[in-house]
Parts: C-alpha cells; sequence; structure tokens
C-alpha cells in the first residue's frame, strides 16, 4: 500500500468552489470584489498533472517491488507561499490587478497558517509545473 497525501490541488476542469475558481471569476468580472483575510497563512497548491505524476510513480512502484509494504507520502508543490503572494503571483502573470479586500474577514478558528513539511516525497517525483506555468495555462483556458 502506498498512501498519498495530497496538498491543495489546481489545474484545467477543476469546478470546485476553491480559491483559484475565485480568483478566475474576479478577473472576468472588473466588478467582483473579495473580501479576504489578511492572507499570510501559507498555501502548499500542486498542478494535477504533477499529482497525477506522483500516482503514476507509485502505481509502477507497487508493480515493481514484490514484498508487503507500507508506505506514505505527501505530494507538495515543495514551496508553500502565503495568500497574498500566491494572488500577486495570478495578477502578475495575467496582468490584471484584482478586486481584493485584504483583511476584510478575520481568519478562521481553525486556519491553517503554516503547511505540513516533515514528509517524504513519491521517490523519483518532484513537481514540475511552475505556479506562473499553472495559472497562465488557466487564463488561456478561459480565453477559449
Amino acid at each position: 500500500v502506498i498512501n498519498l497525501k495530497l496538498f491543495d490541488t489546481y489545474g484545467k476542469g477543476d469546478s470546485r468552489k476553491k480559491l483559484l475558481p475565485l480568483l478566475l471569476d474576479s478577473s472576468r468580472k472588473s466588478d467582483l470584489i473579495i473580501d479576504f483575510s489578511p492572507g499570510d497563512q501559507l498555501i502548499d497548491i500542486v498542478h494535477i498533472n504533477d499529482v497525477c505524476k506522483a500516482f503514476y510513480l507509485s502505481v509502477s512502484r507497487l508493480l515493481r517491488i514484490k514484498k508487503t509494504l507500507q508506505e506514505e507520502y505527501a505530494v507538495s508543490s515543495t514551496k508553500p507561499i502565503t495568500l497574498k503572494k500566491l494572488v500577486k503571483t495570478f495578477e502578475d502573470v495575467n496582468k490584471l490587478k484584482l478586486g481584493i479586500n485584504w483583511g476584510l474577514r478575520g481568519y478562521r478558528s481553525r486556519e491553517v497558517m503554516k503547511t505540513w513539511n516533515t514528509y517524504k516525497l513519491v521517490p523519483g517525483w518532484k513537481p514540475t509545473i511552475s505556479l506562473q506555468k499553472g495559472f497562465k495555462e488557466l487564463i488561456d483556458l478561459e480565453e477559449k
């Protein structure tokens, strides 16, 4: 058994009401204003193509190894950033300014401010799609 613990994910076709679809909505509607927390919490977000590669390598590992095993790995960008920096990266890549009211919402009572960092990655795997490339892909898809 290999247990993969996924951090936040994003990519083409993701219809969940999460952060990036909200940013995409805001990029399409110039009058949309979003109230955010102060934005200091760390986010670790991984492109879905990188997640799929981690699953592929894990399955390949299971098929290669003939003994019983139980392993656990993380699928992490390895580069957590603050919410504020993530939004700024999204704006910079797509050459736009979103309507964000920073600090109008408080942090939730159980807000995760720091990401887990004592993990092992899938052997032979590392993330390859940068936030810049992934964000550009999302906007390019929106324009088609």
